[in-house]
This record gives structure tokens, C-alpha cells and sequence, in this order.
């Protein structure tokens, strides 16, 4: 394995707290008195889960600090928090005064979004999560607007152990033919074909488990598909049409779905599917059968899931609306008064991020429902490559990941831009990209200058440490080769 754990320097980061177990959560998200969380989390190298390899089991927890946030604001009467003071990742140990709720802050600068982040979600169509979109940018297209401020990270001394461990740009599958969105456009023979040669209907996202083995979830075709180690791609789940499947134990090929947006995948092969038209969380079997898990009712836009490998937690994306299901409790509502949610991430000490695409933003929530931001500014412009994640406009931030070399890897939609986020909560850009449906870079390494990349929905890494990105209409599935261990 190429991963390897590495010592860092401790960190200014602290860790979150969950102040509510589960089975508390519900009543003080329903009654609106939910405390904020107490600590940040140590994003420092970790061994997370959530990439799901092996040899990162035995990775050892980064140094936390014994300082705690000195004040902290309750949620009010209708369960929004007015302002939350928090440690910011930033400033070294001052307190800094952060808006938690999914608004611009006042002093924010240059064109915003054209949907407004306080206006009521649209849950109600499949296709509402497109409508979010480039209208109203600047005359300069996806240009963000520096926010001199808070001037640009130059120190000799911040971590790029993280960013020189990676190299070539590729692109894995997609011929990118068809750019328009709810066109299916699967063909039988592209079974057994390989995944560069085939068409892929708007894909969501993309998962490996720990053979290295791709899992995709194709939207607007109505299936799962897999990329094997010989690069050829194979439909798991689905018929390419729309239906509503059985529940019972059915072989997955036989199994219509609606829509699938949102997956998860195990070391050993189990997938679970979010099945978006179908209100419903599936699970596929190493051995091709599959049954549905949760019915989870209404799932609004759908796009994020996260599952424990002992399926006794599951974590899911509802539009507006964080649930979470356990077994014994069932399916709840953790947190609201979200836009548009995007994918979740979930650190192996438990603490839980999620990605608001219609907000521009990324929070943590506590077991409590209780929301401290993570990363956005809540616009699209201001602050850029070298610039704090909360001073940065990241339009449509709908991805995010937990590397275990520590940071987090976010991504935009309406940026069209991935970013790695340091411990000390600085963005670095990875790749950049225009929302007009730029692919290029194959071959280059990740650095060099250029419009890359188009819309990206997810990032992800496999177990490898490979960035893999999941990207636009068009229908692409690119990989940043992780090319040397840490230092």
C-alpha cells in the first residue's frame, strides 16, 4: 500500500465533541434546544474508514490540543443558530465569531449564487439539483474573487507532503458524448467493454472496495455500474431503466431502479445504493443479489451516503434534511435547514461532515444536530488557492473526503474546482476547471496550469490513496495517481 502514516506537527484543530447520544438527538432537534458542539476535530493523519484499506488500520491519531472554545451559542427557539464562537482553524488560538447558519456573511464580496441560501429547498424533484447553476456569474465566468483580507498562505513551513505525494491526471471512463442531463444513454454493448469507450448518463459518484475495483453510481441511466482491474465496465445493479424494484433478496441485474444518486461501498465488495426515485437504501451482496435495506421515504435530492462496515449506522442526504438509521431506532432526523445537501464524510472517531451544495458550504453536525461550519463562505467568490476555507467562495460544494494522511478534500460543482484543505484549514487547489465542460489534462501532471476538470459531484480515494473524481454531464471518471509515499 502506498499510504503510509506520517507525524505532523501538532495541530491547531480541536476535537469535536458530540454532546447528545443517538437515541437523544431526535428530541433536541425537535424541541430546538440542541447545544452547539464544543471542539473541532484534529484533522491531522488519521486512520480513516471511510477509504476503507487495510493497511491503514493500525494508522496512529493525531495530537490534539487541550484548549476548548471558551463560548459557544445555543440553538434559538426555531432551532437556528445565530452564531456560534468558535476556535477558527486559522487564527492560532483566537476566538473567532463564524455565522452557522446557510447565509452570506455581510461583509462577502463579488457575484453569488443565483438561488438564495436562506430561500426553502425544493424537495420534491429528481432533477432539482441541477437547477442551482451558473446564471449570474461574472462576466469572467468561474474567476473567484481574491479577498485581500485575509491574505494568501506563503509560510516555507506549510504542509505539502500531502500535495507532492500525487501526479498524473487521468481519465478512467467516459467518452463523454452526451452533455445533457436525464438522457440515458447506456447501450447493451457497452457490457464487458472497456470504460473508456462508453457513454455514462450524468454519474454521481464514484466508490472503490478494497481490491481496487470502481463502483459507479449512473444516475441517469438507472444503474450501478463497476469498473474491474482490467478496465472493463459491468452493470451490478439495475436494468438501465426506471423502476421500483422488489425488496426481497433478488439478483441485482434484475432489480429496476429510479435514479440511483448516492453510494457506499465496503473493503469486501458489499455496496449500498441510494435508490432516489424509489425513496429507499438497497444493499448489493458480494455475490450479486440484492434487498432493500431502509425505506427511507422522502429523499429530496438525495447524493450523500455513508454506512458503518457493521451496518449499524447509516447516515443519509435528504435535501434538506440529515437522517441518520440504526437498526433499533430506525430512520431519524438529525439536522435541517439545509438547502441542498451533497455527500457526507465521517471521521473514525465518529465526527461527522456534510456537504451543502445549495449553501456553498460544509459543516460539521453533532449527534445533537447541532451545525459548525467547516469550509465556503457561503457565496461563490472570494478567497482561492492559498486562502482560509471559510473565506473561500467554493459555488456548489457538493463534495467532500477525509484523506488519512489527513485534511480534507472538498470539491465544487459550480466551481468546478478540488481542493485539499490543510489542518491548518488553508485550501491548495488541486485542479481547476470551468462549469462549460472542460476535460483536459489526461497524461499531465495534477499541477500543471490549465482547465482540467468540469462540475465535479464527488471526490473520493481509493485504498491506494488514489484521488478519484467523478465529473459533469458529459459523464467522465478521472484518477490523480498517488505516486510516492509521505515524507
Amino acid at each position: 500500500m502506498l499510504m503510509q502514516h506520517t507525524s505532523f506537527k501538532t495541530l491547531v484543530l480541536f476535537f469535536f465533541c458530540m454532546a447528545f447520544s443517538a437515541c437523544g438527538s431526535s428530541e433536541a432537534l425537535s424541541s430546538g434546544e440542541a447545544e452547539a458542539p464544543e471542539r473541532l476535530p484534529d484533522l491531522s493523519s488519521y486512520a480513516d474508514t471511510s477509504s476503507r484499506s487495510e493497511a491503514q488500520s493500525d494508522g496512529v491519531q493525531g495530537e490534539s490540543d487541550d484548549a476548548f472554545i471558551d463560548s459557544l451559542s445555543s440553538l434559538d427557539s426555531d432551532g437556528q443558530s445565530e452564531r456560534v464562537d468558535v476556535l477558527s482553524p486559522m487564527d492560532s488560538g483566537a476566538l473567532r465569531d463564524i455565522d452557522a447558519s446557510p447565509q452570506a456573511p455581510d461583509d462577502a464580496s463579488g457575484p453569488q449564487d443565483a438561488v438564495s441560501t436562506d430561500a426553502a429547498p425544493t424537495d420534491s424533484g429528481l432533477d432539482t439539483e441541477e437547477n442551482i447553476h451558473l446564471n449570474d456569474l461574472s462576466e469572467e465566468g468561474n474567476e473567484e474573487v481574491e479577498d485581500t483580507s485575509t491574505p494568501p498562505s506563503d509560510s516555507d513551513d506549510e504542509p505539502q507532503g500531502f500535495l507532492e505525494s500525487y501526479g498524473t491526471l487521468e481519465t478512467l471512463a467516459g467518452s463523454g458524448l452526451i452533455g445533457g442531463k436525464a438522457v440515458n444513454g447506456w447501450l447493451d454493448s457497452y457490457e464487458g467493454a472497456q470504460a473508456l469507450n462508453v457513454e455514462l448518463s450524468r454519474p454521481h459518484m464514484t466508490l472503490a472496495d478494497a481490491q481496487g475495483r470502481l463502483y459507479i453510481a449512473d444516475k441517469d441511466a438507472h444503474a450501478i455500474r463497476r469498473i474491474d482491474l482490467d478496465g472493463t465496465i459491468h452493470t451490478i445493479a439495475g436494468v438501465s431503466q426506471p423502476g421500483n424494484g422488489p425488496d426481497q433478496l433478488t439478483l441485482a441485474t434484475e432489480v429496476p431502479l429510479h435514479s440511483p444518486n448516492g453510494i457506499w461501498v465496503q473493503p469486501d465488495g458489499r455496496a449500498y445504493v441510494l435508490d432516489l426515485g424509489n425513496g429507499k437504501i438497497r444493499k448489493l451482496h458480494p455475490d450479486g443479489m440484492m434487498e432493500t435495506m431502509i425505506d427511507v421515504g422522502q429523499l429530496g435530492t438525495g447524493r450523500g451516503l455513508w454506512v458503518s462496515e457493521d451496518e449499524d449506522l447509516a447516515w443519509i442526504s435528504a435535501g434538506s434534511v440529515l437522517k441518520r438509521w440504526t437498526p433499533d431506532g430506525g430512520v431519524e432526523n438529525v439536522a435541517s435547514d439545509f438547502v441542498s445537501l451533497g455527500n457526507i464524510a465521517r471521521l473514525p472517531s465518529g465526527q461527522v461532515a456534510v456537504a451543502d451544495r445549495g449553501a456553498h458550504r460544509a459543516w460539521w453536525v453533532g449527534d445533537n444536530g447541532a451545525k459548525m461550519p467547516l469550509a465556503g463562505n457561503g457565496t461563490t467568490s472570494g478567497g482561492g488557492d492559498g486562502y482560509p476555507a471559510l473565506e473561500t467562495g467554493i459555488g456548489g460544494l457538493r463534495g467532500i473526503w477525509f484523506p488519512p494522511q489527513g485534511g480534507v478534500l472538498l470539491c465544487g460543482h459550480i466551481a468546478s474546482r478540488v481542493y485539499w484543505m490543510d489542518e491548518e484549514g488553508i485550501l491548495h487547489l488541486m485542479l481547476d476547471g470551468n462549469p462549460d465542460g472542460s476535460h483536459s489534462g489526461d497524461g499531465e501532471h495534477w499541477s500543471t496550469p490549465g482547465l482540467k476538470i468540469s462540475e465535479p459531484r464527488a471526490v473520493t480515494m481509493d485504498a491506494l490513496g488514489n484521488i478519484l473524481i467523478t465529473e459533469n454531464d458529459g459523464g467522465f471518471i478521472r484518477r490523480i495517481l498517488k505516486t510516492s509515499p509521505l515524507p
